[in-house]
């Protein structure tokens, strides 16, 4: 998990749409609860103790690869994290999977403009195609696969020698996702799930940047993305399990919640909305608009006494995590995973009974009315659909109103375009402080979807202070 801080946006608002239950294909429990025994914790150490021991260098450290361009005089780094990147490939071809490898480039730099070395890495990708009729539609599962130990003292100095087990952070996300892998391998899935392994995380989430910048148009046929960071250890026995999403990613999250209900398996799903949270490779789908949740045993570093003490050190070994949390998270994960994906045969819920409108968003909320800028309105399809978006204020008087056909770019599968307006009232004026409420419908010839969100304009931004933290609306 990589640390690190930055600014969302301001006031983001969330509208979880509603999911009902009407009209979704009941699931009855015989086809799943079998397969998540299957899931073995023995397998599970296995894993986690081959990827933190690799071959006796008892590192996956990102810079130690093969195909590396030293500048500065240093002595060439082993191939560690490359050895890592080869057991993955060998685990999942075994499997009967076909992989796939993406090599990127890293440059290290001494000063801004001295380079200190240049590093090629891979990040790991296999893909169980879907067989229904939503083969096109993606889950990603991913999860990190290099390491890190450089809150132990003399790492600096010492990173091409010194050990970097990561046995929670993170051959236990790895280790889960083999696991899910190898359950899923011979299941005849409706969408397609694909597994990705990112390199590069430890120093700045750059295998998951280098693979979102390289998605393209494909990014629009993503269900989303369930990202593993960390889920190896819990040390007060309670096993708590946290879910973390930004707006686009609201869908996601409560079907975890649909999941956790059907499947609670020893877990207490704590869900969390944080567009700020950004200390791991989900961060890099929400800058690419496609719906990531980051899954942890805590949202985010030093979130709680709980926290890891072995984190990013020489002592995060295989021996301090506790493998009945593991394999839980492991089988909450292919619960997801089937519940998201989809067996062929229709005895799972396919992406489409979700509802064509999955979440509305509008910002900056508060919108401050001194300043007269323009106000972005967003939502997230899951299908094409016509779609009509309306702004009112609270006595129901209508103040804006927009009309997009099934199949515009307003109204296909995926984020919309930002949708642009100046709050004004039917005279022109600047709308008054006070709130308002945005309506989203999404419409198809076999089912609709309301979404609704309270806009607050406030008289100058010096009154946005007490509203800097993300609020949640839901629909009705």
């Amino acid at each position: 998990m990589r640390r690190f801080s930055l600014c969302g946006l301001l006031g983001t608002l969330l509208a979880l749409v509603a999911w009902s239950a009407s009209g979704r294909t009941p699931l009855p429990p015989d086809p799943v609860e079998p397969l998540l025994e299957t899931l073995s914790a023995k397998r599970w150490q296995q894993h986690v103790f081959r990827l933190s021991e690799n071959r006796g260098t008892w590192s996956r450290f990102t810079f130690r690869v093969r195909e590396a361009t030293i500048y500065d005089g240093a002595p060439p780094p082993d191939d560690a994290l490359d050895q890592a990147a080869d057991y993955l490939v060998r685990e999942l071809q075994a499997y009967g999977y076909q992989v796939v490898e993406q090599v990127f480039s890293h440059t290290r730099y001494a000063d801004l403009s001295t380079k200190q070395a240049e590093y090629r890495m891979r990040n790991v990708i296999a893909e169980k195609p879907g067989r229904g009729p939503h083969r096109d539609r993606i889950l990603l599962l991913t999860a990190h696969y290099d390491s890190i130990a450089s809150n132990s003292e003399g790492w600096e100095e010492t990173w091409r020698t010194m050990i970097a087990p990561g046995a929670n952070d993170n051959a236990s996300g790895v280790a889960t996702l083999l696991e899910v892998a190898r359950v899923l391998a011979p299941l005849p899935l409706d969408a397609t799930v694909r597994f990705v392994f990112f390199a590069g995380e430890e120093i700045g989430l750059f295998g998951s940047q280098a693979y979102a910048e390289r998605i393209g148009t494909e990014a629009s046929s993503l269900l989303g993305v369930l990202n593993l960071d960390m889920v190896g250890q819990e040390q007060d026995g309670n096993f708590d399990l946290h879910a973390v999403g930004d707006w686009r990613s609201a869908w996601l999250l409560e079907a975890l919640e649909e999941v956790h209900r059907r499947w609670s398996l020893g877990l207490r799903l704590v869900l969390h909305q944080d567009s700020e949270n950004r200390f791991s490779d989900h961060a890099s789908f929400w800058e690419i608009g496609v719906p990531a949740v980051l899954i942890s045993e805590e949202p985010m570093p030093h979130a709680s006494s709980e926290w890891d003490p072995t984190y990013h050190t020489v002592a995060d070994l295989p021996n301090h995590l506790n493998p009945s949390y593991g394999v839980a998270v492991g089988r909450f994960v292919l619960a997801a995973a089937l519940f998201l994906a989809g067996l062929e045969e229709g005895s799972l819920p396919a992406p489409s009974a979700m509802g064509p409108l999955l979440a509305v968003g509008i910002y900056p909320n508060p919108y401050p009315r001194q300043e007269g800028g323009q106000l972005t309105i967003q939502y997230q399809l899951n299908q094409d659909a016509a779609v009509g978006v309306a702004v009112y204020d609270l006595h129901g008087g209508l103040l804006a109103q927009w009309e997009f056909p099934e199949g515009s770019p307003f109204g296909r599968q995926g984020l919309s375009p930002p949708l642009l307006w100046r709050p004004r009232d039917s005279t022109g004026s600047p709308l008054a402080a006070g709130s308002y409420v945005v309506s989203v419908e999404a419409k198809t010839q076999t089912t609709s979807a309301r979404g609704t969100i309270r806009l607050l304009i406030v008289p100058s931004v010096r009154l946005l202070a007490p509203y800097r933290r993300s609020r949640v609306g839901v629909g009705p």
